[in-house]
């Protein structure tokens, strides 16, 4: 069945965002398929739970969105009309969540319902402007409970579809399975508009097949092993992974800047290419090397993201698929390249075993304690997202086509730190996330507890990172660093 399209009543000339954007129209995208019945949720549906119900009503800022440039030749009822075929296609976009009545969060998905699909127009000029402002619009609120876990727009120019933008609840999607569905997408539109003969056919794995899989024997060996590991390297955790501030005992109240630095991105491939690893790896190790520096510790233990993307199946999820597995880096007495191949191994390791049942992690935790004596710090995280085939090719064709250190010093003359404002109410007393971005080269955020880390040491932090990575480039010997980077 074709999904259902229709122009709702036009909404006029209100602005929206600002002054000469405008919402030109709201369609209606529906859809029309098959029900589910109420299941519980997924591993990775129950680890995105948790922060979400800790921070509401204040999670938006824990969405997914995706900006997509639509086919060139389509029209805006194809972009609408594709959208809801998205939803018949994709069972996570239709879900609904829920609380039991013994407290227990469900998921059901809907049979056949519709979205809202808003309309900007604008002038090829302001493109770019007007797509980050209705970013910014749809990420604004966080998911209600009448709405389905996806909100769209499209930004049109003179009527023509030039980008579309999906939001998404992070219940129902990750950065990964973001990606299956703008392709989905664009497929789609391009089938409607006779640019292909069909749209998506190869299959999906739903988050309630997902829920079988974690059910059956061989669901339960991977939980158990991973927390196996868990046991092992909680073991190995810091008893204090960060200075003590202000708000020990109670929710965080963190800051957060960024920072975009080409001479990081450089200076971490010529590192990679040198001590045989990956340009995230480089990023990890530095982070921990600092850290330790901070606290003191001769070894630094963080929760790395894991994406849990290892297989066919895994990458065909359509849904979230993102857990957190512990690991820790040894720093004290290390070169710099002992310390980059610890953090590259204990990664690898970490993403062959990041799958398995958080509702297991709190009795594990508490034995570890009891163990050990003390309770292992879990405040520190983070999120590596960089392209796989970038990490293939470094380890496969030797170094990339280096710059000496001035060039990479020219290069931080043009490094942009910012602020992304407070953010109340987290547990993670120190979050850092790392990817690239085309035009900005190295992308990093710390959003850190402001009792700990005030805002001007959030930025000294990000500026320590790329300055270390630089200086390596130069001398990677520890033993000739500043004093303030050697191991005490």
């Amino acid at each position: 069945m074709r999904p259902r399209t229709r122009r709702a009543t036009p909404l006029g000339r209100r602005p929206v965002i600002r002054e000469g954007k405008t919402i030109v129209e709201r369609y209606t995208a529906g859809f029309a398929a098959s029900s589910r019945a109420p299941q519980p949720l997924t591993w990775g549906q129950k680890w995105i739970w948790r922060p979400l119900s800790h921070q509401a009503p204040r999670y938006q800022h824990l969405n997914v969105e995706r900006v997509i440039d639509a086919p060139l030749g389509c029209e805006l009822d194809d972009v609408v009309g594709s959208v809801g075929q998205l939803l018949e296609r994709h069972e996570a976009l239709r879900t609904r969540f829920w609380l039991d009545a013994g407290n227990t969060p469900r998921q059901a998905v809907a049979a056949d319902g519709e979205i809202p699909v808003e309309v900007y127009d604008t002038s090829p000029s302001d493109l770019d402007e007007t797509v980050g402002e209705v970013v910014e619009h749809l990420l604004a609120m966080p998911f209600t409970i009448p709405e389905l876990p996806v909100r769209a727009a499209v930004v049109t120019c003179g009527g023509t579809p030039r980008r579309i933008v999906l939001s998404k609840l992070h219940l129902a999607a990750d950065s990964r399975s973001s990606k299956i569905v703008a392709g989905d997408l664009v497929r789609y539109i391009r089938a409607r508009s006779h640019l292909e003969s069909t749209g998506p056919s190869y299959r999906l794995v739903h988050p309630i097949d997902r829920v079988a899989y974690e059910r059956s024997p061989a669901g339960v060996l991977v939980s158990e092993k991973s927390l196996r590991r868990w046991r092992q390297q909680l073991a190995r955790f810091p008893k204090q992974a960060l200075p003590t501030g202000s708000s020990v005992g109670r929710p965080a109240v963190c800051e957060e800047m960024a920072m975009e630095s080409r001479a990081l991105h450089s200076a971490t491939r010529v590192l990679a290419a040198r001590h045989g690893v990956t340009p995230w790896a480089v990023v990890l190790g530095l982070t921990a090397m600092l850290l330790s520096r901070l606290t003191g510790n001769s070894s630094c233990g963080l929760l790395l993201f894991c994406h849990n993307r290892i297989d066919d199946d895994s990458n065909r999820v359509s849904g979230t698929m993102v857990q957190q597995a512990p690991i820790t880096v040894p720093t004290a007495g290390r070169d710099l390249g002992a310390v980059l191949r610890a953090a590259w191994q204990s990664a690898v390791f970490a993403t062959r075993t990041g799958q398995y049942d958080p509702d297991r992690l709190p009795d594990l935790i508490r034995t570890v304690s009891e163990d050990i004596g003390a309770a292992p710090d879990l405040s520190c995280s983070v999120n590596l997202n960089f392209p796989p085939a970038d990490q293939q090719a470094l380890l496969t064709n030797g170094s990339p086509a280096g710059k000496d250190t001035s060039e990479l010093l020219r290069l931080t003359g043009e490094t942009r730190i910012f602020s992304c404002g407070r953010f109340p109410g987290e547990e993670m007393r120190f979050f850092l996330s790392a990817f690239e971005k085309h035009s900005a080269g190295t992308v990093v955020h710390l959003r850190a507890d402001s009792s700990i880390l005030p805002k001007k040491h959030i930025e000294a932090f990000l500026r320590d990172l790329e300055w270390l990575a630089v200086e390596a480039v130069r001398d990677d010997s520890l033993a000739r660093m500043p004093s303030r980077f050697r191991d005490s």
